[in-house]
């Protein structure tokens, strides 16, 4: 039961909008998901949100290669979501059931921008626009 609830609490924290102070980031995302950490697999670039797979822990990322520690455009211009999975089609639950088999059963056709998050800063800039931390690979 003390997992569950800690995984819980951490869910929430790794979900939440905000950016923590830089080296508090830098040194939490060695062994946990933070927000910016988590942000990326949310992204609605497919080779970002085909990364970061991490619950919890960033163990398995960086053992699988599947860690990336900024998105291309930065945090402040990322967007989240999946381009073209939004609108009136994505709350219809048959369809929600049947996406993963049947894709373009709900792909629309217009392709709608994703959301854009806002993100709370907590009196940290995003790690992607301190001066001299390198763009992303």
């Amino acid at each position: 039961m003390g997992y569950e609830l800690a995984h819980v609490i951490h869910a929430f924290f790794s979900h939440a909008n905000i950016v923590l102070p830089r080296n508090l980031d830098r040194f939490l995302r060695t062994f946990l998901v933070t927000p910016e950490t988590h942000r990326i697999h949310h992204s609605d670039q497919y080779e970002e949100n085909r990364r970061n797979y991490g619950e919890m822990f960033t163990l398995w990322d960086h053992l699988l290669g599947t860690s990336q520690a900024q998105p291309k455009s930065g945090h402040e211009a990322m967007h989240i979501g999946l381009t073209g999975y939004s609108g009136a089609k994505m709350w219809n639950p048959i369809l929600l059931l049947i996406w993963p088999l049947y894709e373009n059963a709900v792909r629309p056709d217009i392709h709608e921008p994703a959301i854009q998050s806002p993100i709370v800063n907590l009196g940290a800039q995003p790690i992607s626009t301190h001066p001299g931390t390198p763009p992303a690979a």
